[in-house]
């Protein structure tokens, strides 16, 4: 069974039922997530379909890099999250998910150079037809079905969302009252920077907004305060470093802001679920 960095993170930083199948040349993971919270999924390099099983319904925000969007949590939803994004779930209800991993982007193959799959990474679809490839392909994994078939329904799958994304609406709506695109992407990076920390007023000015008018700003835009979103960036950047290099976690701990590396271990703690050398030792 081929690894994935899915499986790490759903094994260490969540109580998930979870399980793990390999079809081909992609990862497939069942997770149920039975509580309602606010849950983050590390981004890997590829792009993933992920399809909400859960029959019950209500109202939530997600956000895959793009922007965060609100959503109806309903089964049959689906969403195509784009690699190197974090996958950010804040739901009211339970969540069963089916994911669907790529090696790669399966995704440029079919709709050729310079083509993407626009807005689908910043907006939850609803298409029961999605839904079954993506639970066949499970069942048929399972089955000891052979490699060809695994294959073809895998392009089955990648060519009927490519296909949708060029004829489907989105059917939720954008969360107004944040930031604008350039506001946040200027914001985030001043924040990224590690070399020296930026005061609340300082980043309202890059915004040109008061701080009181920045803060409820920020978080309309990103779902948690800019205090939070940096401790989530930070620790984000401490997951690869832990795994791609053997910095001693002293050193990590100051390549990403923190001075303490006591401190550093505690907020890791707080948002993986596991100490950072515990992350280090189950990824390598």
């Amino acid at each position: 069974m081929s690894s994935n960095p899915y499986s790490h993170y759903y094994r260490n930083a969540f109580h998930f039922d979870q399980e793990h199948r390999t079809a081909g040349s992609v990862s497939l993971f069942k997770t149920h997530q039975s509580e309602p919270g606010h849950f983050l999924i590390p981004s890997v390099a590829g792009p993933s379909i992920q399809v909400n099983l859960a029959p019950r319904k209500g109202q939530g925000e997600l956000d895959f890099g793009a922007r965060r969007f609100v959503a109806k949590i309903a089964k049959n939803l689906f969403v195509v999250s784009p690699g190197d994004r974090t996958c950010e779930y804040r739901i009211p209800t339970d969540l069963h998910l089916l994911i669907v991993s790529f090696v790669g982007d399966p995704f440029l193959e079919v709709l050729g150079p310079g083509q993407d799959l626009g807005f689908m990474h910043s907006v939850a679809m609803y298409d029961p037809v999605v839904v079954r490839l993506v639970q066949y392909l499970w069942d048929r994994s399972g089955e000891g079905a052979p490699l060809l078939e695994l294959n073809s329904l895998e392009m089955a799958l990648v060519s009927y969302v490519a296909a949708t994304s060029r004829q489907a609406k989105p059917v939720e709506r954008q969360a107004y009252g944040g930031l604008a695109p350039w506001q946040k992407r200027l914001v985030c990076e001043r924040m990224a920077d590690h070399a020296q920390d930026a005061s609340l007023k300082e980043l309202a000015a890059i915004a040109n907004l008061s701080p009181e008018h920045f803060c409820r700003a920020f978080k309309q835009s990103t779902g948690v305060s800019p205090h939070q979103w940096l401790i989530r960036h930070r620790i984000e950047k401490a997951c690869g470093l832990l795994v791609d290099t053997k910095l001693p976690i002293s050193d990590l701990a100051a390549a990403v802001g923190y001075d303490d590396p006591s401190y550093f271990a505690r907020l890791f703690r707080r948002t993986i679920g596991v100490s950072p050398s515990v992350w280090r030792r189950t990824n390598q």
